[in-house]
């Protein structure tokens, strides 16, 4: 756990956040840096970043349609360390009130009951309150054999993706990446370096 943490504190005040940008000619050429102090501490970073990209990472398919997704799978198998991991970029799209009901409707009792009791996931809220909510709605559905409504503040958004990027490795073997980018209604195929 320290020499993990060492490890942590060690990347931390290698990076920060800078750009260093050279201009020759017509030619412009940039240098992301991540600037800490010397006796940096990586949990400072990592909330520094989390609140920057909750500041202007917010999902809105009009100010902000650029989004990116990230899966990570890591698991041992026939004893390999195997990793696999899938980058998504593309634009977002919220879907109509129809396509959103559809989502809704195939989702679990737990899940629907979810949405109804929580409208915003980062407010605080009283366990015991929310607790009784949960409790009557469920109590609602078990009684009427009726299935809940969506709440009107229920929205999902999809992802219209123009590049997956690919990565797998296992032990200590050099990974492996693919790359698809979609050119029109196609998608071209690179292997890239890992």
């Amino acid at each position: 756990m320290i020499k993990n943490c060492l490890l942590l504190k060690r990347i931390a005040i290698n990076f920060m956040s800078k750009q260093f940008i050279t201009t020759m000619n017509k030619y412009q050429s940039g240098l992301a840096y991540i600037d800490v102090e010397e006796n940096g501490n990586p949990f400072d970073l990592f909330k520094q970043w989390l609140e920057e990209s909750k500041k202007y990472g917010k999902i809105n398919n009009k100010e902000n349609p650029k989004v990116s997704a990230c899966f990570l799978w890591s698991y041992i198998k026939e004893e390999k360390n195997i990793n696999r991991q899938v980058r998504i970029e593309g634009t977002v799209e919220q879907l109509s009130d129809k396509e959103c009901a559809g989502y809704y409707n195939g989702q679990p009792l737990f899940a629907q009951i979810r949405s109804n009791i929580i409208r915003n996931q980062s407010a605080k809220v009283d366990w015991i309150d929310l607790k009784k909510k949960h409790d009557e709605l469920l109590e609602k559905v078990k009684t009427t054999n009726e299935p809940l409504q969506m709440p009107e503040h229920e929205v999902a958004y999809k992802i219209i993706p123009t590049m997956f990027d690919f990565y797998y490795a296992w032990n200590q073997n050099i990974a492996d990446r693919i790359l698809f980018t979609r050119n029109g209604n196609d998608w071209a195929l690179d292997r890239i370096a890992a």
